[in-house]
């Protein structure tokens, strides 16, 4: 499809302008943009494309409101801790986030975590390094204690067993919103230390 809006229709037909391009063949019929008649096809044809596009959006986000709902695993990659069904806990790495989530909860820093992954040689589920950002991201995930979340908000449990309680999150965002409201980073032995 050239276009879903009115607008891009729009665009393109300025273009077509400048460039002296007035047939322009498509799949439903062949359009003469250099004359009123054709130029009103071509408007009525992309207010059509609009209205299916809109509709098909709503489709897919109803059906993405529903799936959330009942608990259903989503996205595209693998998330850690799991198998490629979403659902089936792996086991290696489950055993890895709890002793995350403990070591956090016991006052380590995410970079000092992060580390050890590094030094362990834990791959990540897409093989990339491990980053500060990544490991938190993944620490207070609603995924691991077993909730659904839709849009930024927990909507309820999921259907995957978790892998730490709701109770142990609730610590380990509690932990988070600490150090966010303190200001306070951990002391630094050397020069650019966190850096070089």
């Amino acid at each position: 499809r050239l276009h879903r809006q009115p607008s891009e229709l729009e665009a393109f037909v300025d273009l077509c302008e400048s460039t002296g391009v007035r047939d322009v063949a498509t799949v439903t019929a062949d359009i003469d943009l250099g004359n009123d008649d054709g130029l009103f096809m071509a408007r009525i044809f992309a207010a059509f494309a609009a209205k299916e596009s809109g509709r098909k959006s709503a489709r897919i986000t109803r059906k993405a409101l529903a799936n959330a709902h009942a608990g259903l695993p989503h996205g595209p990659a693998r998330p850690f801790g799991y198998e490629d069904d979403k659902v089936t806990i792996r086991k290696s790495e489950a055993a890895v986030i709890r002793q995350l989530v403990y070591r956090f909860l016991a006052g380590e820093s995410l970079r000092s975590l992060t580390s050890w992954l590094i030094e362990e040689d834990v791959p990540t589920v897409r093989g990339a390094a491990w980053r500060p950002t990544t490991l938190g991201a993944m620490l207070r995930s609603p995924r691991i204690a077993g909730l659904r979340e839709y849009k930024g908000e927990v909507i309820g449990e999921a259907v995957w067993p978790a892998i730490i309680t709701p109770a142990q999150r609730d610590q380990v965002l509690a932990k988070f919103a600490s150090r966010r409201n303190s200001g306070r980073r951990a002391p630094r032995k050397f020069l650019l230390s966190g850096l070089l």
